[in-house]
């Protein structure tokens, strides 16, 4: 079994607020002989008094054309905890989904500086009143939306102190941890397909494939923005790379 190497200069990291809508079309790769491995039983926690909800992971961000970010770096950027850039425009990075869990979100006024309520099934939604529906009068709106956790690879040509943010290695890769959140369209085209593909193309466990992904410009009569799009796994993990993500699953 392949051991998790961390990389001894690691710092603690900051959590990012994230942005996203989407919509595309995504190509179907056939999928080769895949390799099932099963999810370790270790538990990192099991001698201690902490769990999982103790860990502060990073978030990455679509960088929009309003915001803090943009001041910072070029809209439609990928950003990992607000500092280092995993793809810039028309660049794609690369990412194993170890997980992702489905949520309703209650819509809130743009820039009120408010939450909406947040619950996991649509008989919550209905417990407060509200619908999954757009548009119904005299009803809160709550989209649905995923936190989709990833095991982001380092961009190439990263600066040491960057790379001390990606602290696990195999083979000579640095990978990082991190929570990606999409809700409405972008729920659509990034969570469905993953869904999708759990079913279908990595039934055997999402830590099978690995996905890349860059962001497009969308538009309407109104409005531009930048969506995060997806491709179906271009490459399937080999059996001694794929328990190394299944190690990071149990983390």
């Amino acid at each position: 079994m392949p051991a998790i190497t961390f990389n001894p200069k690691v710092t603690q990291v900051e959590e990012a607020v994230v942005v996203t809508p989407v919509e595309t079309q995504l190509s179907v790769v056939e999928p080769t002989q895949l390799a099932v491995v099963e999810r370790p039983s270790r538990n990192i926690f099991a001698e201690s008094n902490i769990d999982a909800s103790d860990l502060k992971i990073p978030r990455i961000n679509l960088v929009q054309k309003v915001g803090n970010l943009c001041d910072k770096f070029p809209p439609g950027s990928f950003v990992f905890q607000q500092e280092v850039v995993l793809a810039k425009p028309g660049e794609q990075f690369a990412a194993v989904v170890l997980n992702i869990d489905k949520f309703f979100q209650e819509q809130v006024v743009y820039g009120s500086g408010e939450y909406g309520r947040k619950v996991r099934t649509k008989e919550e939604v209905e417990e407060l009143g509200g619908t999954t529906t757009f548009g119904v009068v005299g009803k809160p709106y709550f989209p649905q939306g995923a936190d989709i956790t990833l095991c982001v690879k380092a961009p190439e040509n990263i600066s040491d102190e960057g790379e001390t943010s990606f602290p696990f290695e195999f083979e000579g890769e640095n990978y990082a941890l991190a929570i990606y959140t999409v809700t409405k369209s972008s729920y659509t085209s990034l969570a469905k397909e993953i869904f999708t593909d759990r079913v279908y193309a990595l039934k055997g466990g999402l830590h099978l494939g690995e996905y890349r992904i860059k962001s497009e410009l969308a538009r309407n009569a109104a409005n531009s923005w930048y969506l995060p799009v997806p491709t179906r796994p271009k490459k399937y993990n080999n059996p001694a790379k794929a328990e190394f993500f299944a190690e990071l699953m149990a983390l």
